[in-house]
């Protein structure tokens, strides 16, 4: 893969919609990619299997490994004047996430805006300027002005994900990029990076890349990849 197919894989990747338990648009996009090199195996987890092509099934078998979620948010209601209270997926710190650009996926799959709504500084007691309030305080604003709103028009209700909403840039001068879910979309760029090298090539064992799922809510999904698999860890 020329450096510039790598540099346009990893933004999509990095901009994938994908946290835990709603690992779909990033399943879709790595098995994409993975396609020309591997046999892409999905499980009920959502975890995927991308086995080299030239793997004889006798052999033992080589493990990459990377995963699929990013931390998010899900919605865990919706207040009397429409904003929306949420609960973590995964390990935020919570100095990290006021005005934060999010988009929920509603119940019709489609992304609605949002921002982790902050008070204005003159609204402030001297307390709050200098504190950050705790994430069950926290409301996403979409905008609405009724809970009747936000359920019947956005169609956000309990259970909704929500992403953080960053678009990926890639400075040419520096060879950085900017963006967000670089854990662990970049680890998932290089087992294609691998793939890609060992096309077409012969060794003495399998390989094979699993991507897997939940990790960031407690390696979920690579106690069972690593489970199915008879591996020789590398």
């Amino acid at each position: 893969m020329k450096k510039e197919q790598e540099i346009e894989m990893l933004k999509e990747f990095s901009d994938a919609n994908s946290t835990s338990g709603f690992e779909e648009e990033f399943v879709k996009l790595f098995s994409t990619y993975a396609k020309d090199t591997a046999d892409i195996t999905v499980d009920g987890m959502l975890n995927v299997y991308a086995a080299k092509k030239e793997n004889k099934g006798d052999r033992p078998v080589i493990q990459m490994d990377a995963h699929s979620d990013a931390v998010g948010f899900i919605t865990q209601a919706v207040r009397p004047n429409g904003l929306i209270k949420f609960v973590p997926l995964g390990g935020w710190v919570k100095y990290n996430i006021p005005a934060l650009k999010v988009k929920i996926k509603n119940r019709d799959g489609e992304y609605i805006p949002g921002v982790v709504a902050t008070k204005p500084p003159h609204f402030m007691t001297a307390a709050e300027r200098n504190s950050i309030p705790e994430v069950a305080d926290m409301s996403i604003d979409v905008g609405s002005s009724s809970r009747e709103e936000t359920i019947k028009d956005y169609k956000i209700d309990t259970g909704c994900p929500i992403f953080v909403d960053v678009k990926c840039e890639y400075h040419e001068k520096s060879g950085l990029f900017f963006g967000k879910d670089f854990d662990d979309r970049f680890g998932a760029g290089a087992m294609i990076g691998v793939l890609d090298n060992l096309k077409g090539e012969e060794t003495n064992f399998d390989v094979v890349a699993a991507l897997s799922s939940q990790e960031e809510v407690g390696l979920r999904g690579a106690y069972v990849t690593g489970r199915k698999l008879s591996l020789i860890y590398v």
